[in-house]
């Protein structure tokens, strides 16, 4: 009897230790995430400068947020998200899917080399994107204007950067450039998993190489399109990094704020300025809150919508 209780304390203290493998795991998610968004939540419940006392002020910056009149920063972000979304998440799912229907060629040799060739964007840092985007299209010594007038297309520089549209353009055209590679890798890797007796069955009922993709290929990988354009969508609201450094920095620093008018404000970095430049703590948690709740309630419905039945 005391033989078996000794290996019952032995088997006991054995099956502690997952626990404390598991342990440090949990101690930091309790204490970096879960404590982190409950502090956050009640910073959004004051009026804290970051100094001093706490003035509880219940639900004050949750009506200032969305108290369009006194600040409408918050729907101008908001439909400053929407505008690059839709300038740039069609054009790059559109170039992702048309160069998929060559790399899934069985013809084409050495298919990896072609993926790794347009992950490269995907490789660099935002800050460095925004950098070389505000070098390539600068009104002086741009590069994209020295093209141009050399190709004789223009007669003098264009300000890019300086014009509404003009740094929604440029600023969309950076996002493709930078997501296009991901998707195409996401894409071709769902096209190689499609059976090759769906498309043979396509072929032997008349079906050409182009019909078979659009009408067969495509709609299997349907939920991987649909991955896509949510995670597109949740990154379009966290973008910050990239439109910071592409109107702060390089040539063409000493823009505005989210460029001319506001026009490429984005949602964190509307968070960012309230929070650790105007040092609106509370304010700026409550946007935070409120940006959560509209990635997820955005997300929810795109994709109830996305994946309902005909």
């Amino acid at each position: 009897m005391e033989g078996t209780r000794t290996t019952q304390r032995k088997r006991r203290k054995f099956r502690a230790a997952p626990y404390l493998f598991c342990a440090p795991f949990f101690v930091t998610y309790i204490v970096f995430t879960l404590f982190a968004m409950g502090f956050t939540f009640y910073i959004g419940l004051t009026d804290w400068n970051g100094f001093g006392e706490m003035n509880y002020i219940g639900f004050d910056n949750y009506v200032r947020m969305f108290d369009f009149a006194t600040d409408p920063r918050l729907l101008e972000t908001l439909i400053n998200t929407f505008l690059l979304m839709l300038l740039s998440m069609p054009v790059g799912i559109g170039i992702a899917v048309f160069l998929c229907f060559f790399i899934q060629k069985k013809s084409l040799k050495k298919k990896h080399v072609f993926r790794i060739l347009y992950y490269l964007p995907a490789l660099m840092t935002p800050v460095a994107v925004g950098l070389l985007w505000s070098i390539l299209f600068d009104y002086d010594n741009g590069t994209i204007n020295k093209i141009l007038l050399a190709l004789g297309i223009i007669q003098d520089n264009i300000y890019f950067l300086g014009t509404e549209w003009g740094c929604r353009f440029v600023l969309a055209f950076l996002l493709v450039w930078a997501s296009f590679g991901s998707t195409v890798l996401f894409l071709s890797s769902a096209l190689s998993n499609v059976p090759d007796e769906v498309i043979e069955a396509a072929y032997i009922d008349g079906a050409g190489p182009v019909r078979t993709y659009w009408s067969i290929s495509l709609p299997v990988i349907r939920d991987v399109i649909i991955f896509i354009v949510i995670t597109g969508m949740i990154g379009g609201f966290q973008m910050y990094d990239a439109p910071v450094l592409l109107f702060s920095s390089g040539p063409s620093g000493g823009l505005p704020y989210g460029g001319p008018n506001r026009a490429c404000l984005t949602m964190m970095m509307l968070i960012y300025d309230e929070a650790f430049n105007a040092m609106h703590y509370g304010y700026g948690a409550a946007l935070s809150y409120g940006m959560f709740l509209f990635v997820a309630a955005f997300s929810f419905t795109s994709m109830k919508l996305m994946t309902k039945k005909e």
